[in-house]
């Protein structure tokens, strides 16, 4: 008797033969909570001085994948010290959080000069557009979500093309162009 165990996330691009003499197991992400108490205790039993913030982030970051946020756990240990959330913020290349609000508001004076000139700034500090794009779509659909509106014109608009950012050839170029 043999057992061959399947593990995709395009289910649907098998065949139906193979699908008619398989069980199937659909996996949910974990949740946020649960990978950084995880995280924690792993942290703990490895003597990683992490902040509680730091692991947070580790386990947004990830989307759901403990052996993303594992790994990332892994790349910061060779720190050697307490790591900060900031600390994590730069490894991982995530750009500052009051940046992106700050990017919001600028968006929202209508000023966008000094859009581009804070887009320049991120870059040069190692920021990835990619990363840029999606952090701020979270915070621009977390605030729709949060008040049933948005008080940014043209919203909609802007997430669509936040969301082609990480295909683009030139993404630092869409993203500049769509802010």
């Amino acid at each position: 008797h043999c057992i061959f165990i399947l593990a995709t996330t395009e289910a649907h691009k098998l065949p139906d033969t193979i699908i008619s003499r398989t069980q199937r197991f659909n996996f949910k992400p974990i949740e946020v909570h649960k990978a950084v108490a995880r995280l924690r205790d792993i942290a703990k039993n490895e003597k990683v001085n992490i902040d509680p913030a730091a692991l947070e982030l580790l386990a947004e970051h990830s989307d759901g994948s403990f052996r993303d946020s594992l790994s990332m756990l892994d790349q910061l240990r060779g720190a050697g010290q307490l790591i900060t959330e900031q600390a994590a913020r730069q490894l991982l290349g995530l750009p500052p959080s009051d940046s992106i609000s700050k990017l919001i508001e600028l968006i929202d004076s209508g000023a966008p000069g000094d859009v581009l000139s804070l887009l320049t700034e991120l870059k040069e500090s190692g920021n990835s557009p990619v990363l840029i794009a999606a952090h701020l779509a979270k915070k621009l659909r977390s605030e729709i979500i949060a008040t049933g509106t948005t008080r940014h014109k043209g919203a909609a608009d802007l997430l669509r093309n936040l969301l082609d950012v990480s295909s683009a050839k030139q993404p630092y170029e869409l993203l500049e162009i769509s802010l």
